[in-house]
């Protein structure tokens, strides 16, 4: 197998680190719902649901539906780029999450703003960046959670340590592992900035995104597999 591409590989774990600290922000500071892990919001809702607790359902289900609102949005924008082609999907999928990013970094500084507002508005910003990433296609990487991706790394061990033909190569376990890591360095980050300073809790997943769209404003694709 070929190494993976330095800048697209530095993007995503750029990205994952946004992720974990969009997560974090909506669990600390949008009453303790996930912002792009679905997969817990899944949990919280049916927990909910289970606990006849209706209005803590309606706000799990609320994000869900506006995640895949933003997913739907971000895969009708990627439909005609060629999954290669990273710098364009940046450019056609980042650039309208990193404005409701911004919103949202902007309303987290002002306090009168309700809190379903904010979990909606970060959840379809997360759903665009899980398309674009989904459209991509990296081995084993998915930047908005992480179980897919600790699970593809430890079958990827297995499978390496084994010398089982085929097994990915250790730079492709490595970067797995590193996306893990910055996800729960972001989630750190975001932690500390809720309880130091929460209105500027947005901010940090921000400019994490906006990082990754200009490294790739005058960019070309590079080559991978």
């Amino acid at each position: 197998m070929q190494p993976l591409p330095r800048r697209l590989s530095t993007d995503f774990l750029i990205l994952s680190a946004a992720g974990g600290a969009a997560d974090a922000a909506g669990f600390f500071g949008l009453d303790h719902v996930f912002t792009s892990n679905m997969t817990g919001n899944v949990v919280l809702f049916g927990l909910a649901l289970g606990q006849t607790k209706w209005t803590e359902a309606f706000e799990a289900f609320e994000v869900i539906a506006f995640f895949m609102l933003g997913a739907f949005i971000g895969a009708w924008l990627a439909k005609k780029i060629d999954r290669h082609d990273w710098p364009r999907l940046v450019r056609r999928v980042l650039l309208p999450q990193i404005v409701l990013m911004t919103l949202f970094s902007v309303a987290c500084m002002w306090e009168h703003w309700e809190v379903e507002h904010l979990a909606s508005l970060l959840a379809v910003a997360m759903g665009l960046q899980a398309s674009a990433i989904n459209r991509a296609k990296m081995p084993g990487v998915v930047t908005t959670a992480v179980t897919g991706t600790i699970t593809t790394m430890s079958n990827g061990l297995m499978e390496f340590f084994m010398k089982v033909p085929g097994a990915p190569h250790g730079q492709q376990i490595a970067f797995q592992f590193g996306a893990v890591c910055c996800f729960c360095l972001g989630a750190l980050g975001s932690g500390l900035l809720t309880l130091y300073y929460a209105t500027w809790v947005g901010w940090f997943p921000t400019v994490l995104i906006a990082l990754v769209i200009l490294r790739n404003l005058n960019n070309e694709p590079e080559k991978r597999d």
